[in-house]
């Protein structure tokens, strides 16, 4: 977790500062975690040459279409129910 100030400069546009770095022990581990289980569920992440993306938008369209999959249509073992029902956002797969 980082904060973070804002602050209007020269320009039209505020820049983005950080003012401290919190470390925390736990974020590394769920990140990595959360790669995994993405490289070994998508198979566009594996090989160039099955299911590989000649443009970046076809490539984040796919990445969005998992996550969507992933947080609203699977069960997680842990859970018994899809992360979206546990956080109240749904009431049904």
């Amino acid at each position: 977790m980082t904060d973070a100030m804002y602050s209007a400069s020269r320009g039209s546009y505020p820049s983005f500062e950080l003012a401290t770095l919190i470390p925390s022990t736990s974020a590394p581990l769920l990140w990595e975690r959360q790669n995994l289980t993405m490289r070994m569920s998508m198979r566009r992440f594996t090989r160039l040459t099955n299911a590989f993306s000649k443009k970046i938008e076809n490539h984040a369209a796919a990445v969005a279409i998992w996550f969507m999959y992933y947080n609203f249509c699977r069960v997680h073992t842990t859970l018994r129910v899809t992360p979206a029902m546990e956080a109240g956002i749904s009431n049904h797969v």
